[in-house]
């Protein structure tokens, strides 16, 4: 008999005949219960959280249409060419680790364009102020326009030789600034889409968001925060960017709106 089955036989013994009080197995009726609603507890709420970090907010899930990408459909149509690479969605510089994230990137390439969906969680407010006791005596408010975010282009000035694309001598930088900001909010994160315009990624060695505190804007000195968004390398798949309904709404509405204007 094994250990179980002891254990179940044991169980089931009157109490007169050497098995459980009735108050013990009361007790251990409602340890087994108490047990099981805990772990319910934990799993819903990791679902939840799993869940609500996993979407963006409708608001930024959207592709923004202005006029560039506009004048990219009305040539192209759907077949855009759009596409993304999965790398790192976390900034994951040792300061800084999981401080800000990019939920999505979208690269269009007919457009010369590049959209971003960048995220802060609230926390993260935190953090700052204890990253620049001096310029925040206080945790700032989540609404408070805190963060520059740009995109910085890489080109590899010698591209035939590639051992030398660590050396700052031989890369040329560019930043590229966003137009179009669309705000969200969550209970735990900030969201913004932001637009770039005039970026063509076909000489560039990668591509990354760069994010500074604004209160201690200075670009010659280091980023609070970088993420890649695009790299040249050939082991990175590109993968193909497909319109969602609520794009080709988006995109419907711009053109409809347009011919509305040109009556």
């Amino acid at each position: 008999m094994n250990e179980f089955d002891e254990t179940e036989e044991y169980e089931s013994t009157p109490e007169e005949f050497g098995g459980p009080s009735h108050r013990v197995m009361i007790m251990k009726k409602i340890l087994r219960v108490t047990g099981w609603i805990i772990f319910a507890a934990v799993l819903a709420l990791l679902m939840w959280r799993m869940c609500a970090t996993a979407n963006d907010p409708k608001e930024v899930s959207v592709l923004t249409v202005n006029d560039k990408l506009l004048d990219c459909y009305k040539i192209c149509g759907e077949d855009m060419g759009m596409y993304y690479q999965n790398l790192d969605e976390f900034n994951r510089e040792e300061e800084t680790y999981g401080y800000f994230s990019v939920t999505q990137s979208v690269i269009i390439p007919a457009a010369d364009q590049i959209q971003i969906v960048f995220r802060h969680n609230i926390s993260t407010l935190r953090y700052l102020a204890e990253d620049y006791p001096e310029l925040l005596p206080d945790v700032p408010d989540r609404n408070e326009d805190l963060f520059d975010v740009t995109l910085v282009k890489v080109i590899d000035l010698t591209p035939d030789v590639t051992d030398d694309n660590k050396d700052p001598e031989a890369l040329k930088f560019e930043r590229y600034h966003h137009s179009d900001p669309v705000k969200a909010q969550t209970n735990r994160h900030n969201y913004v889409r932001m637009t770039f315009d005039g970026i063509d990624c076909s000489d560039a060695l990668e591509v990354y968001v760069s994010i500074y505190y604004k209160g201690d804007l200075d670009y010659e000195q280091r980023s609070y925060g970088d993420i890649r968004i695009y790299t040249s390398d050939k082991d990175e798949i590109k993968c193909k960017y497909i319109l969602t309904t609520a794009d080709k709404k988006a995109i419907s509405e711009a053109v409809n709106k347009e011919k509305g204007l040109s009556r």
